[in-house]
């Protein structure tokens, strides 16, 4: 069973894989990275890693609150993850999230540009079934994960 996290920590844990890996991430692509690993801790528990919600924007499904996080860095690369008051970094140990962004999202997703991933997202009905600025349901989400046979 995966635990609601603040959606700044689990961005947090996806960076440091991709510093790790040296992979180049955008906000743009972070924020596509973050909807993948939503998308499958919901199809694979049942439930999202993080507390806030996915939003149709124009490039993409979006958290505002990671937008504005990492708004200064625009299209160029992030980098370094997000402190908290206090100048702490936090990611997540929860080995089921791990075990997504390392096996499900990561070895498809990663290597892609921004671009590439933003319109792979916007062809999900997810993103499609909404109006612009409006929510994308997490059931939304889980829904076009099932319909494009995720993980399976």
């Amino acid at each position: 069973m995966v635990d609601h996290y603040k959606a700044e920590v689990i961005a947090n844990t996806i960076l440091g894989k991709c510093f790790k890996k040296g992979i180049i991430t955008t906000p743009m692509k972070l924020q596509s990275l973050l909807y993948y690993t939503v998308g499958f801790a919901l199809l694979k528990h049942g439930k999202s890693p993080i507390r806030e919600h996915f939003y149709k924007w124009t490039r993409g499904p979006s958290v505002p609150r990671i937008y504005k996080i990492f708004k200064t860095f625009r299209d160029r690369p992030i980098a370094y993850m997000s402190p908290d008051a206090y100048g702490k970094f936090y990611i997540t140990k929860d080995e089921n999230i791990l075990g997504i962004i390392k096996k499900d999202v990561m070895p498809y997703y990663s290597d892609l540009t921004s671009w590439d991933l933003s319109f792979l997202a916007r062809e999900h009905d997810a993103w499609k079934d909404v109006k612009k600025n409006e929510m994308i349901t997490n059931e939304s989400i889980l829904s076009t994960f099932r319909k494009l046979q995720y993980g399976e």
